[in-house]
């Protein structure tokens, strides 16, 4: 069965909970960056929406189902972000009323084409799904089920169908060798801990949940992340709540066993040598600056004393009365002079 919500001759992709693709939403409607789903997920009527979605949601199953996520990212070659449906049709509303009413229309096109092939759809009988449930049975008892918690959820994403009632007599025994190649993909599995390519995927989108972290230290995501020489240093920090990719790729590949010692050692190296250059080169940077100042101060310190001298002198032979005052007020001021240079002195050794 054809499920696919396609608008402007591009398809929308739907993950296994019914869940639509923002990002292929965002390529239909023209792709332009004022209309980007980060966008329209900050502003407060969306943030909004969806804590309404979520009382509704549990409202209706009469518990909290902690499984419903309206808005959820993935990562992979087939990532992005992906909403459900009402979210499907604010965000259109949000770029353009014309947008949102194709749309609505292919929504409609497609559950109306959903209803047709449904009221003509030959379902098998129960008789007929025996050998498909007896293989289901067997894959659970030998332990695929460890690795596949709902095997029946796999059958129904590969075949577009809700229930396997609705696979027709000839795809039942395509949906068998279906199962029969999830147990094949089992047995290396017990030998060894694999992880998909896919699980692997760092894209940009990586960073959606940092959004936080960069307006904290008041950075524009977007600019920072135009182009690698306009990521701010402040944002390598070598803390945990600070964004690290490569770091990340390397605990889903040792949790998946496997071996990336090196890997590991050269991130850290890079990572201690990047501390150890900063340190140097603010360090370095404080002893020029330090130098510079204690030059002019000593320059300035001289010529001001020797100002002091010859003026005080001057008055003193002419009987000048406020010549000795005058005195000590210059050297009062060439003394808050050094001291204020010794604590800018002290600030930049620190």
């Amino acid at each position: 069965m054809n499920n696919q919500l396609i608008i402007s001759n591009t398809s929308i992709r739907k993950d296994s909970i019914g869940r639509y693709s923002l990002n292929d939403l965002h390529k239909a409607s023209g792709n332009q960056d004022k209309d980007k789903p980060a966008n329209w997920l900050r502003s407060e009527k969306t943030v909004e929406l969806i804590d309404e979605i979520l009382i509704a949601h549990n409202r209706e199953v009469k518990k909290q189902d902690s499984d419903f996520k309206p808005v959820v990212s993935k990562s992979g070659r087939y990532g992005g972000t992906y909403v459900c449906k009402e979210l499907v049709y604010s965000y259109a509303m949000w770029i353009s009323a014309a947008f949102a009413l194709k749309v609505i229309r292919a929504y409609d096109n497609l559950v109306t084409s959903a209803a047709k092939v449904k009221a003509t759809f030959v379902q098998s009988t129960a008789k007929e799904l025996t050998p498909l449930r007896q293989t289901a049975e067997r894959l659970i008892a030998t332990g695929v089920g460890n690795i596949y918690p709902d095997i029946w959820k796999y059958v129904h994403k590969e075949f577009g169908v809700e229930h396997i009632n609705e696979l027709l007599p000839e795809q039942i025994p395509q949906a068998i060798s279906f199962l029969d190649a999830l147990e094949g993909e089992y047995i290396p599995k017990q030998q060894l801990p694999q992880v998909g390519l896919e699980s692997l995927a760092m894209p940009m989108s990586f960073f959606d949940e940092y959004d936080w972290l960069f307006k904290l230290e008041g950075t524009d995501k977007d600019e920072a992340l135009s182009s690698f020489y306009k990521y701010p240093q402040k944002m390598l920090k070598n803390m945990a709540e600070y964004p690290n990719p490569l770091g990340k790729m390397l605990t889903k590949l040792s949790d998946a066993g496997v071996n990336v010692d090196a890997a590991w050692l050269h991130l850290r190296v890079l990572k201690h040598n990047y501390e150890v250059n900063t340190r140097k080169l603010n360090s370095s940077m404080s002893d020029g600056e330090l130098s510079r100042l204690l030059v002019v101060r000593n320059r300035f310190d001289k010529a001001l004393s020797l100002w002091k001298d010859n003026l005080c002198r001057n008055l003193i032979r002419m009987d000048v009365p406020s010549a000795v005052p005058f005195n000590q007020a210059v050297t009062d001021a060439i003394s808050e002079l050094r001291f204020i240079t010794d604590k800018i002195s002290e600030r930049l050794i620190a």
